[in-house]
């Protein structure tokens, strides 16, 4: 087995991958996972943390036109100059294909926000939006943009980002990183309040970051307590619970394992995750290598904890927008865990499989060479009872044709 890279889930949009728990450096066993998990309460209490929409991503920047006029541009973060100089509904089709789903998107967002930049035109400054490659991290939200149905149509501006360019030879640009800057709160609601009546004409609420609070407290114990049973050939599964799985448990998110076709993937994958938790026998998947079995199911264990443990924590959370049962989970903010955004999704870590903006490589090579999706339905389950099984038609991985486009202001 090889180490490769820290290996993060895409999230798909310009302004950067956000990690779940698992991912983060600091938890290397499952007891690390277990305490993220009651460091978080503290977090929400603290309130270090925001809710996680379900939409499109969209990079807004501010650029100076030919007129010399200031006017709001969307930039997906790569090193094309398009992007960097900003595309505007003018250069448009330059950029996407016709039919891409961007191209609604914006033609819907920048000329609202370019009516609004005389009336914020004070907290644009504050904000630091002026300075190149600074912008607007944005989630645009219709009743079903992505895989989470809403009631409503949504625009929530997350927070103030910036792309942080790789110089190369000759000053080129080679390629450019997002990370999040400190900011005024007070100026970004501000902000926002000034431009919701511009947006509800149009049918859109607008949110900042919006914060959550409990309703209830948590209860870990009942999570760590129900069982998991793992199939590791046809002949032998184990059945523990939950939290002592996660006693012996560690973390393979760096890992590479050779599978029955020679070829090196993950040990830890969605897929890997949703075909253990089938009951089918991890040895179809890696042979008789009873490390490489480990580390898979150590990768199945490391999901489901993080699921249940997150669906718990967020079933007892409520916000300004809703339950969070509603949205795609929080972000967590929080130095004393992490120095960069954790996002905590629960059972949207399986739902999200359905998305039809994203698909990952090792969910394409386990499909084709496992053909996972076929297999689950027709296995002597290992797992019975519980939400997965009650669910599981959800969890099917769709065909991924040509995305929906999101829904186009029309008025």
């Amino acid at each position: 087995m090889n180490s490769f890279k820290e290996y993060l889930l895409l999230e798909g949009g310009a302004a950067g991958h956000m990690a779940h728990p698992f991912d983060l450096q600091s938890i290397k066993r499952g007891t690390d996972l277990i305490q993220f998990f009651k460091a978080a309460v503290k977090s929400v209490e603290s309130q270090k943390t925001a809710v996680k929409f379900d939409g499109l991503n969209a990079s807004v920047k501010i650029i100076k036109n030919e007129d010399g006029r200031y006017e709001y541009a969307l930039d997906r973060g790569s090193a094309k100059e398009i992007d960097i100089r900003g595309i505007t509904q003018a250069n448009l089709e330059q950029r996407f294909e016709k039919g891409h789903g961007m191209i609604d998107v914006v033609n819907f967002i920048l000329p609202i926000l370019n009516s609004t930049i005389d009336v914020t035109n004070e907290e644009i400054k504050k904000l630091g939006l002026l300075k190149p490659g600074v912008f607007l991290n944005i989630e645009y939200i219709t009743k079903q943009t992505n895989v989470t149905k809403y009631d409503r149509n949504i625009i929530v501006i997350h927070g103030i980002n910036q792309f942080i360019p790789r110089i190369g030879k000759n000053n080129r640009i080679l390629s450019r990183s997002a990370v999040e800057i400190p900011y005024n709160k007070n100026v970004l609601n501000e902000y926002v309040k000034k431009i919701k009546p511009v947006f509800a004409q149009h049918n859109f609420e607008v949110f900042g970051p919006t914060g959550t609070k409990f309703d209830k407290k948590p209860n870990f114990e009942s999570i760590l307590n129900k069982p998991f049973g793992i199939a590791f050939t046809e002949t032998d599964t184990e059945t523990r619970t939950l939290g002592n799985w996660l006693k012996t448990a560690k973390n393979p998110k760096n890992i590479l394992i050779k599978n029955i076709q020679g070829k090196k993937v993950p040990a830890m994958s969605k897929n890997y995750y949703q075909y253990v938790l089938g009951g089918a026998p991890i040895s179809k998947l890696v042979g008789e290598d009873k490390a490489a079995q480990k580390s898979v199911a150590d990768g199945a264990i490391f999901y489901q904890a993080t699921r249940l443990l997150g669906n718990e924590l967020l079933n007892s959370l409520s916000s300004e927008a809703g339950e969070l049962k509603n949205h795609e989970g929080i972000v967590v903010r929080d130095s004393r865990l992490s120095s960069a955004p954790v996002k905590i999704t629960g059972e949207f870590i399986l739902k999200g499989l359905a998305s039809p903006f994203k698909k990952s490589e090792d969910d394409e090579d386990l499909e084709s060479s496992m053909g996972v999706s076929g297999l689950i339905g027709s296995l002597n389950y290992a797992n019975t009872t519980g939400d997965y099984m009650n669910n599981k038609s959800k969890y099917r991985l769709p065909p991924y044709d040509s995305p929906p486009k999101p829904g186009a202001y029309t008025g």
